[in-house]
């Protein structure tokens, strides 16, 4: 059994991986899943020169955790692999604490390896079952769905690996057992308040109607082929509908009606995202009240931005009461609304949304080509309430503020 499952182990890399990397990380809680998951790396990286540094995140929340990570810790030296304990102190008791923990997880890790530097987790069939029935459970669609995929880059840079997405939770211990090797596991896994539990134990009970976890990962397959071609066709779609604009993103309105509501929804929200520097996607109820109010020629609001039509073009724009404060005394470095990055050091700049005041400042061509709803959140600097620079109206646009975001036609590639 051991050698079987170390060779499509390694047959599981080599797709991962077509060229071995030089440096990966690996997620280790000190579970059965991550620590197989390192027993096999260590069987895997003999005939490679790969170095690997595993990463335990102590959450804090078990008064057990700093002994697990120590045990983490000790199994990897053991390996010969680096190892790095990363603390998390942000719980405040409120909201989802998995959620919370698992997205405190993946930032503290992503700023420990920063972006050249894959992260392995040890995520399994029995995972992506799981997560699956808890999409279902939401009412996902497409893209919720396709769950967890085999290869992610998050917006931050991180890429994430899983490489176990293939192998059952149960094999993976009985690998370990034949090793002799120990795990941890977390009392939460047995903590039916968590919905991941529930259908953790849901998952048996249908594997007798015969929708096992197997299945359910081929659903998950098939939908992430169909979330890709859907992602490509929005693409596509973007690239025959654009129309220039200088103070957001614009789409032809009648060739955005001729689309079909899928493609529609998917540019939309990809579009909502990119305009405020959102990383969730707006709920598909608020899209399609967008839609609706598009439909019926009415200017909309959604999630902090304006979405309208004119001169035979859909708009979305920033939402003006929805933008972030001034920033005064700003400094070279400083970012503001998330999105507009200072460039210069000079004493006495303030960024803030242009407002009305700002656009008495434009010229009178600016004012007739657009709608003042549409000018007033726009980036301004001003030294002493003067208004010295506005991105795409100022020459040497990228003199004083520069766009920290991706071109959306790249921002649609991954959303």
């Amino acid at each position: 059994m051991s050698d079987a499952l170390e060779q499509r182990f390694q047959t599981a890399m080599a797709r991962a991986f077509p060229v071995v990397p030089n440096r990966i990380a690996l997620g280790v809680s000190g579970g059965g899943d991550s620590i197989a998951l390192m027993a096999l790396v260590a069987r895997w990286i003999t005939p490679h020169e790969t170095q690997v540094i595993v990463l335990t995140v102590d959450h804090g929340l078990r008064a057990e955790s700093a002994k697990e990570a120590e045990f983490v810790k000790n199994l990897a030296k053991q390996y010969g692999f680096e190892h790095n304990t990363l603390t998390w102190s942000g719980w405040d008791g409120h909201g989802n604490i998995q959620n919370a923990a698992r997205s405190a997880r993946y930032g503290l890790m992503s700023e420990a390896l920063g972006n050249n530097v894959p992260l392995l987790t040890g995520h399994t069939m029995d995972d992506q079952a799981e997560t699956v029935l808890l999409r279902i459970k939401r009412g996902s669609g497409v893209d919720g769905l396709a769950a967890m995929r085999q290869h992610h880059v998050r917006d931050d840079g991180l890429t994430i690996v899983r490489p176990l997405l293939s192998f059952r939770r149960d094999e993976l211990r009985g690998y370990l057992r034949s090793q002799g090797q120990t795990w941890i596991d977390d009392p939460s896994n047995d903590n039916t308040d968590f919905d991941r539990v529930v259908m953790r134990k849901l998952l048996p009970e249908l594997s007798k109607a015969g929708i096992g976890a197997d299945t359910l990962a081929d659903l998950s397959e098939h939908m992430s082929r169909a979330s890709d071609a859907l992602r490509a066709n929005t693409a596509a779609a973007y690239e025959f509908l654009a129309v220039p604009s200088q103070v957001g993103l614009s789409f032809d309105a009648t060739g955005f009606d001729a689309l079909a509501t899928e493609i529609q929804t998917r540019l939309l929200s990809a579009a909502v995202m990119w305009t405020t520097g959102a990383t969730y996607r707006p709920r598909y109820d608020a899209i399609v009240g967008a839609l609706g109010a598009l439909n019926a020629r009415r200017a909309h609001t959604i999630m902090g931005t304006l979405i309208y039509q004119r001169g035979g073009a859909i708009h979305i724009v920033r939402e003006f009461a929805r933008c972030a404060p001034p920033i005064a005394n700003a400094r070279q470095g400083d970012r503001w609304d998330g999105i507009w990055q200072l460039n210069k050091d000079q004493s006495g700049l303030t960024i803030a949304c242009l407002g009305p005041s700002g656009i008495a400042c434009l010229g009178k061509e600016i004012k007739k080509a657009y709608p003042a709803r549409a000018l007033w959140p726009l980036p301004g600097v001003f030294r002493h309430d003067k208004l010295i620079h506005v991105p795409n109206f100022y020459e040497n646009n990228n003199d004083y503020l520069s766009d920290s975001r991706p071109k959306f036609r790249e921002f649609l590639k991954g959303h």
